[in-house]
C-alpha cells in the first residue's frame, strides 16, 4: 500500500472509499504477495544459530528474482542518504525494524523480523514475520506471545476500507 500524504492513517481510514478490483487484478496482487510471502518462508526456514543475516536475505532475493519480480528496499535511500543494500530488512533482537542485512551471525534465542517489499507487473506487496531463532528462553517467549495481535497478523488484515 503506498500512502502519499502526511497525514496520520487514522484520519485517511476514516475517509477512505472501497475500491473494486477485476479478478485478473486480484490475482496479480496474489501473485505479487505470494513473491513476498515465499522470500520469506525460505529466509525463516533458513534461519539458524551460525546464519548471518546478510544470507537470508540472498535466499530472498533469490526468490523474488526467479519469480520475477522487483526488491522495492534495495537501492531505497535512507536517511542517512545511502542505499539499502538489500531486498528485505532482517531486524534482530533490540533492531526493532528496518534491520539492514550483515555479516551478524544468528545465535541461540535471537528473535528474528524478516520484512519483504516487491513489485511485480506493477503491484507492490509488503509483508514480514517475526520467529525464534533455535531454542527460545521462556522470557522471549512470553514477549513473543504478547505481542498485540495486529502486529502478529499484519495489520493490513484486518477488515479496513481500501485506500484508492
Amino acid at each position: 500500500m503506498i500512502l502519499r500524504t502526511a497525514e496520520p492513517l487514522r484520519s485517511i481510514v476514516g475517509r477512505a472509499r472501497p475500491c473494486r478490483r477485476a479478478p485478473a487484478e486480484v490475482a496479480a496482487i496474489a501473485a505479487a504477495g505470494g513473491g513476498g510471502a515465499e522470500a520469506i518462508e525460505v529466509a525463516v526456514l533458513a534461519a539458524a544459530p551460525g546464519v548471518a543475516t546478510a544470507d537470508l536475505a540472498e535466499l530472498g532475493a533469490e526468490v523474488l528474482e526467479r519469480r520475477g519480480a522487483e526488491p522495492i528496499l534495495r537501492d531505497q535511500v535512507t536517511e542517512r542518504g545511502d542505499a539499502f543494500p538489500a531486498c528485505c530488512c532482517t531486524s534482530v533482537n533490540e533492531v526493532a525494524i528496518h534491520g539492514v542485512p550483515g555479516e551478524r551471525s544468528l545465535v541461540d534465542g535471537d528473535l528474528l523480523s524478516i520484512d519483504v517489499a516487491c513489485r511485480l507487473e506493477g503491484w507492490c506487496a509488503d509483508a514480514a514475520t517475526t520467529v525464534g531463532v533455535g531454542r527460545l528462553d521462556p522470557s522471549r517467549r512470553r514477549d513473543r506471545q504478547r505481542t498485540p495481535p495486529e502486529f502478529q497478523s499484519g495489520l493490513w488484515d484486518r477488515d479496513l476500507p481500501a485506500l484508492a
